[in-house]
């Protein structure tokens, strides 16, 4: 899921930036109409991986941290959509470049660090820690 989301976000400013509507709008409504399902078949791993808690290959903390992330992504679910909306509708009208102008470094620098945070934090069950 992590590299799904960094994808579709990658896209979706890489689209946003650009100067016209096209056929790759299409493409990330597909990408994005994907997630709940995604969602839902990792909601159901969890729900049925009970057996790695009672067998010692995962401890609580680490399955803790699995729930935490679950439930992460699928309080993104309500961003995606947005996200999706955002992209339908953008028309590249008056303000569009003034915005672009303004936003786009902002943006990537904000891309760049949430994916990194996004990697660090679907890494942390490994260890059961999370760095502060």
């Amino acid at each position: 899921n992590a590299n799904a989301i960094n994808q579709v976000w990658t896209d979706s400013i890489r689209y946003h930036f650009g100067n016209h509507r096209s056929a790759m709008r299409f493409k990330i409504q597909t990408k994005l109409d994907c997630f709940p399902a995604r969602i839902k078949a990792v909601e159901t791993n969890l729900g049925s991986s009970w057996w790695e808690l009672a067998t010692g290959l995962i401890n609580r903390r680490q399955r803790q941290i699995y729930n935490d992330i679950h439930h992460s992504m699928a309080d993104l679910q309500e961003i995606l959509y947005a996200l999706r909306d955002s992209i339908l509708s953008e028309d590249f009208g008056d303000g569009h470049a003034h915005f672009c102008a303004l936003m786009q470094e902002p943006v990537h620098d904000l891309h760049e660090v949430t994916c990194k945070l996004l990697l660090e934090c679907l890494l942390s069950p490994r260890s059961g820690k999370i760095a502060k």
